[in-house]
Parts: C-alpha cells; sequence; structure tokens
C-alpha cells in the first residue's frame, strides 16, 4: 500500500483506519496465519515478548487465533512514519512466521542482559529470513531500524547503549552484510 501519492492532512481518520487495516491484512499474509488478530496500542502498553526481558508465552495452536500487537499509527502518518511502522510490522510477522517459541524457551538463558541479546539475536535471524525473499520488507525493516538507533542519539559513548541493541547491529551486519544505518553507528 503505497503512502507516497496520499494526502494525509485530507483523510484523517479514515486514512489511519485504512492504514491499519492493511498493515493487518499484510501482517497477516506474511506471517501465513490467517487468525491472526492485529490489535494497535500506545507504546506504553506495547509489550513486545521479543523486547522484553519477560517469559516467552506457551506455544500457540496454529488452528488458534494468535495475538500480534503492534503500537498506535502515527497520527501524522506520512511516508516517513509510515515505513518504520510497516518494518515494525513485517518484523512481527516474520517472528509469527519463523520464531519456534518452544525452541526458544527451551535454550533461552538466565539473565537479564543474557535474554535480551538471546532475543536480540532471534529477532536478527527472523527478519534476515524475511528481508532475503522479500525486498519491500528489507526497505520497511530498514527504517525500523533507522528510527530504532535514532533513540540512542543522545548516548554520549557506546558503553551507554545497551549490550543487546549492539550485538543486534554486529549480528545484523554479519548475517546480511549490510552495515548499520549511519544513527546506528
Amino acid at each position: 500500500m503505497g503512502t507516497e501519492n496520499h494526502t494525509y492532512r485530507e483523510s484523517g481518520n479514515d486514512w489511519i483506519e485504512s492504514f491499519k487495516r492493511a498493515t493487518a491484512s499484510a501482517v497477516r499474509a506474511l506471517s501465513g496465519k490467517t487468525g491472526t488478530n492485529v490489535t494497535f496500542s500506545s507504546p506504553q502498553q506495547n509489550h513486545s515478548r521479543l523486547r522484553e526481558n519477560e517469559p516467552p508465552a506457551p506455544a500457540a495452536d496454529q488452528a488458534t487465533q494468535l495475538p500480534a500487537q503492534l503500537p498506535t499509527v502515527p497520527s501524522d502518518l506520512r511516508a516517513e512514519t509510515a515505513a518504520p511502522f510497516r518494518g515494525k510490522a513485517d518484523s512481527l510477522a516474520l517472528t509469527l512466521r519463523y520464531h519456534d517459541e518452544r525452541m526458544h524457551r527451551r535454550y533461552r538463558p538466565r539473565g537479564e542482559t543474557a535474554c535480551a541479546v538471546f532475543d536480540a539475536v532471534e529477532e536478527v535471524r527472523v527478519e534476515a529470513l524475511g528481508r532475503r525473499r522479500l525486498p519491500g520488507v528489507a526497505v520497511n525493516l530498514a527504517a525500523a531500524l533507522d528510527e530504532r538507533c535514532q533513540t540512542f542519539a543522545a548516548c554520549q559513548s557506546t558503553d551507554d547503549v545497551p549490550l543487546a541493541e549492539a550485538i543486534r547491529l554486529m549480528a545484523r551486519q554479519t548475517v546480511t552484510g549490510e552495515m548499520a544505518p549511519a544513527s546506528g553507528r
């Protein structure tokens, strides 16, 4: 769904609702799980299992409806904000498609830092599988990564960046052969 040819201000909430429906459909299609219930919430309510140090949820049966939560769609939706949002949606879809929850729980180490690194490398793995097969997904994931790295712009030194984030960037470069975005160097 293109965003560059749409007049956002004129369409308001109708455009955002349409974008949400298209995003939810894309998550279901990319994940291969048509029963996925995609919801949108504020960043404070967004609790991604792979991005926080929480025990993983039990593996869901393929026939059941799977929950998939994304952040709230930006109210100033335009190409610059849509691409990172699509990257987050693509990352979620790829996790639903390629992540094996039982195996992840079995091998996940103990300790906050070890869990965060393990989860970050798993996220790189599932994203690499999608990026190789779908060039559009690669563009969206790169936009989301650039936005994520911008959150570390205020860091005074590399010691201020969480270890899991640094390893995520190194693992991504190793797996994909792509340099980290300028915002992540």
